[in-house]
């Protein structure tokens, strides 16, 4: 079977799995060794100078389309409430999504997926059309649920959401984030990686700018009791604007608003996000 075929066939193991978060991790650690492994064996060819060098060439290039899904792109900045800031080729302020390449080559972002739950059936995923690319050090804005451009057929909810970009070696980044504001939103600190922060004026298609920074997105902790929970239902003691629980996997199971608690089904690890006042916070809860 050729490389590509089995990672192929190993991506589809990865997105069928992806309502068991146990089995979506393992099949992505799966995906992650297979590349690594084949790191390795090019190191051992490469020093073997006996290898025949049509094995060295068949090494190098299976190694090349390895390397290629680990190029920098990242997800950038969010925003879900777009209300003046950033419109369409139509003149429509839809939600929309900036990724970064922090490489210093070109990526072809042909065929990549983009959701914003992925619990949801694959055929609801944007797929990249053809041609899609974003040059070195470069950005691209993905428009959600617009009508024209480069645009995905799903739309963000202003009380909360994530966003999840995934090639066929498996995810490539993800963020989650509770409500912002109309016309802010939620970016990296740093351009392609640190923390994320709330920015007061959003920069689509450029640089994050810290002087638009209205606080950290370093999460407070968010009180809720009891924890581990045996019956699911974890407290506030108080009422909270809007919640968003998460599995460690990134896969969202509950949303609400002005509410004092939440009620979680199925046993295990979770993570609550929460906004109240303007204050993002955050607590790992265990449902035993």
């Amino acid at each position: 079977m050729s490389t590509r075929l089995f990672r192929s066939k190993l991506i589809r193991i990865i997105l069928s799995n992806k309502r068991d978060p146990i089995l979506f991790v393992f099949f992505s650690w799966i995906n992650f060794f297979f590349a690594k492994k084949i790191e390795n064996l090019v190191v051992k060819v490469v020093i073997n100078k006996n290898t025949d060098m049509k094995k060295i060439i068949g090494l190098v290039l299976c190694v090349t389309f390895v390397l290629s899904s680990y190029a920098q792109v990242s997800i950038n900045e969010v925003q879900a409430d777009n209300d003046t800031t950033y419109a369409d080729l139509r003149g429509n302020y839809e939600d929309w999504v900036e990724f970064y390449n922090a490489g210093t080559s070109a990526v072809d972002m042909s065929g990549w997926m983009c959701i914003d739950d992925i619990t949801k059936d694959s055929a609801d995923w944007f797929v990249m059309p053809s041609g899609t690319s974003i040059g070195a050090g470069e950005y691209l804005v993905l428009f959600c649920n617009s009508d024209t451009g480069l645009t995905t057929d799903f739309g963000l909810s202003k009380k909360g959401d994530g966003f999840f970009l995934m090639n066929d070696k498996g995810i490539v980044d993800s963020t989650t984030f509770g409500a912002i504001d109309a016309d802010m939103s939620w970016a990296r600190e740093t351009d392609g990686d640190g923390a994320w922060a709330i920015e007061e004026t959003p920069t689509p298609g450029a640089a994050n700018s810290e002087v638009n920074r209205v606080r950290s997105a370093s999460f407070t902790k968010l009180t809720v009791y009891p924890n581990p929970s045996t019956n699911g239902i974890f407290n506030f003691g108080k009422v909270v604007s809007s919640v968003a629980v998460y599995t460690i996997s990134g896969v969202k199971v509950l949303e609400a608003t002005d509410v004092e608690q939440v009620a979680i089904e199925a046993k295990g690890i979770y993570m609550i996000y929460s906004t109240s006042n303007g204050v993002s916070s955050v607590a790992r809860v265990i449902v035993q």
